[in-house]
Formats: structure tokens, C-alpha cells, sequence
């Protein structure tokens, strides 16, 4: 188990679980950030999306479960406000707290779940943050110069399973499972039943081929910032 204290952007936890994996081992990571997400029942920003990943090594690739605690991560916001889409109802509040489904006023994302979603986000806070003795939710609530600091937090588990079944008999239990999850009967509006991680790695395999789709507004601000760096501009597909 590794504890990281004061990083400035973790990326995708899915990472580090997905080494692990490959490793034969079973993965957990998690990370800490500041207040940008409503906690559950109140109208402001009092936990992050902290993200939560778990694998496991399979017959094949790794099961690989990446998620976020808020209902839609801060990105996805981002991308909305720049390409103008509207947001479904109940993922996001406005400055003042308000329920909104305008992208231009979208701040706050609420939590997966509800409390569910707040509360995990909470309790990684807590195995994160307070262990490492370096708290930042507090710190930003109560208005601390601390607190205006972007800082994140995080940790990591291996498990190593060899250490307590045989790696090979685990890795046929997971495929078996695998197998009788994908025959259960189907929702007639659903194409697959999809695995963990399953549908990122379709998106991932699809792009490395195909390229990456990008919204025009996402493109002019890509190729301003390549301007103003003086490098090469992404390349366009017609």
C-alpha cells in the first residue's frame, strides 16, 4: 500500500489498478481532491468527484472498474459549456445552488447516487487526506489560505492473490463468471451486456484506428493553444 500526499492532478486512477492487474495482482486506487462537487442534501460544493478504481487480472485483459463519486465528472461539464450541448436534469447545480440544465451555468456536479455517492467521496477523503495529515476539504470549507491551493491526495493497493488462491484458478473463476453474466437475459434496449471497463477499451481500440472525433469549439482551442506554444496543431480528418 503506497500513500501519495500533495500531488497537482492524479489522471485516470485506472492506471495504476490496470499495473496491477497485469501484474497478477488485484488493484485498488483512489484519490483526494478539493470541494467541487455538492455534498448529498446540501446546495454548494462540499466534496470532490474523487474517483475510485478496482481491477483484477481476467483469462484475458484486466476487469477494470474506473469511476468517479459524482454523477458526471467535471470534464464532461467542461465539454458541455464548450459545445453548447444542454445536461440532462439532475447532474448539475448553478452557482447559487440551483438545479440547471444549461451548460453556461453548470458549476457544480452532483453526487452518483446521491448519499451513496457523497459518502464514498467522504470516506476517501478520510483514508486519504487526514492519514497523510494533509486535509483538503476542510480546508477550502473553511476559507484557510491552504485551502486556495490546488492539492490532491491519493493512494494505492496490491493485492497480491497468489498469497491466497492459485493466480491460475482465479483467473478461470473470473472468465466463468464473465461467461454467465453475458448470458444472462438481455434488456431489449441494450446492444451488450458490458463488463468494467469493457466499453472503454472498444472506445480506445476504435480510436487508436480511427482517430479522435473532437467538437469544433474543442479543435479552435486546441489549435490557439498550439499557436501560442509554437508546436504542431492536431491534424484534421475530412
Amino acid at each position: 500500500m503506497a500513500l501519495v500526499r500533495a500531488t497537482t492532478h492524479t489522471a485516470a486512477v485506472g492506471y495504476y489498478t490496470t499495473k496491477a492487474a497485469e501484474a497478477g495482482m488485484a488493484g485498488i486506487a483512489i484519490s483526494a481532491s478539493w470541494p467541487n462537487m455538492a455534498y448529498h442534501g446540501a446546495r454548494a460544493a462540499g466534496a470532490s468527484t474523487n474517483p475510485i478504481s478496482i481491477a483484477v487480472p481476467g483469462g484475458q485483459d484486466p476487469i477494470v472498474l474506473d469511476m468517479g463519486t459524482g454523477i458526471v465528472s467535471i470534464g464532461k461539464l467542461m465539454q458541455a459549456r464548450k459545445t453548447g450541448t444542454p445536461i440532462p436534469p439532475g447532474w448539475a447545480l448553478d452557482a447559487s445552488g440551483n438545479p440547471t440544465t444549461d451548460p453556461k451555468t453548470a458549476q457544480i456536479p452532483l453526487p452518483l447516487g446521491g448519499a451513496k455517492g457523497s459518502g464514498l467521496s467522504l470516506m476517501i477523503e478520510l483514508i486519504t487526506s487526514l492519514i497523510v495529515a494533509n486535509p483538503l476539504l476542510a480546508e477550502t470549507l473553511e476559507g484557510s489560505a491552504e485551502g486556495t491551493r490546488h492539492r490532491q491526495n491519493g493512494a494505492v493497493i496490491a493485492i497480491d492473490i497468489a498469497r491466497f488462491c492459485d493466480l491460475a484458478v482465479f483467473r478461470r473463476e473470473v472468465e466463468r463468471l464473465i461467461k454467465s453474466l453475458k448470458a444472462l437475459p438481455r434488456d431489449p434496449d441494450i446492444a451488450e451486456i458490458l463488463l468494467p471497463g469493457e466499453r472503454g477499451n472498444k472506445i480506445r481500440t476504435q480510436r487508436a484506428r480511427d482517430g479522435i472525433t473532437l467538437p469544433p469549439p474543442i479543435l479552435a482551442e486546441l489549435h490557439a493553444l498550439a499557436d501560442r506554444l509554437g508546436v504542431p496543431a492536431p491534424a484534421m480528418r475530412s
